[in-house]
This record gives structure tokens, sequence and C-alpha cells, in this order.
């Protein structure tokens, strides 16, 4: 069973211009060897309860995996995690956000900064960066706890 969000975030994070394609950019080019994932979590909190449905925040991970590159380790200790936070707030603030399935209404997305890089030995080294949407769903989709 695919997650809906994870699909939505996946198409998100797709059109922003640092993760397009799959790939890390610096700039206009895309940093060999650096490609992204984002991994669900399985922990949605129910924040509040309104009458017609309630306010949700999930967390995810975007996760560039192992990274093999000298120059891949060099960017995302850059200022990649900044950039990428600073695009997400930009988004937020400008109301684009996830287009979410039927029944739920992105209402806020937000990264933690600054990613942690984890050095996995030698030049290798990954990122994780925690993402926190939080939703809208209204009744007839939501989950009865």
């Amino acid at each position: 069973m695919t997650d809906p969000i994870l699909e939505a975030l996946r198409a998100y994070f797709d059109a922003c211009p640092m993760l397009a394609g799959g790939r890390l950019h610096c700039g206009e080019e895309p940093v060999h060897g650096a490609a992204w994932r984002i991994l669900g979590n399985p922990e949605t909190r129910t924040e509040r309860r309104y009458f017609r449905g309630c306010l949700r925040q999930s967390t995810y991970v975007l996760d560039t995996g192992e990274q093999a590159t000298a120059q891949a380790r060099q960017v995302l200790r850059g200022k990649l995690c900044r950039e990428l936070a600073a695009w997400i707030r930009q988004q937020t603030r400008e109301r684009r956000l996830p287009r979410l399935p039927a029944g739920m209404t992105a209402q806020n997305l937000a990264a933690e900064v600054p990613g942690p890089l984890a050095h996995t030995g030698g030049q290798a080294g990954t990122l994780k960066l925690l993402c926190r949407i939080v939703y809208f769903q209204t009744e007839q989709e939501d989950v009865k706890e």
C-alpha cells in the first residue's frame, strides 16, 4: 500500500530546482552521484479535531542515500540544506504547497535545518532532512483512531 502523502511530496520536491529530476543540483548542474528520495515515517499525529475533520501532522525524511563522490559531499556540507529549507519556507508563504489527495488539504510544510550529514566512510556521506507537513483531513476521509 502506498502512502498518498508520500507520493504528493515526491511530486512536489521534484519541482524544486535543487531536486529536479531526482538529482541534487548545485546551480544549474546536477551533482554527480547525488540522487534523493523521500522516506515515510509511520507516525502521524492528530493535532486538533474539528466538527468536519481534523488537523494532522506527519513527518517524512528527505534522504540522499549514500553519496559516493567528493563533489556530492562538498555540496551537502555547503549551503544546500539552508537553501532547500528557504525554498520550502518561501513556497509555504506563497501557499504553493503539495497537492494532497481528495479530502486532504496541506496547511504548512517545514524542514528542519541544518539537515544532518552522516558519514558512511571514506568520501561517502548521506543527507537526511526531516520534513513536517500539517494538513486538514475531512471527516469522510478521516481514519478512526
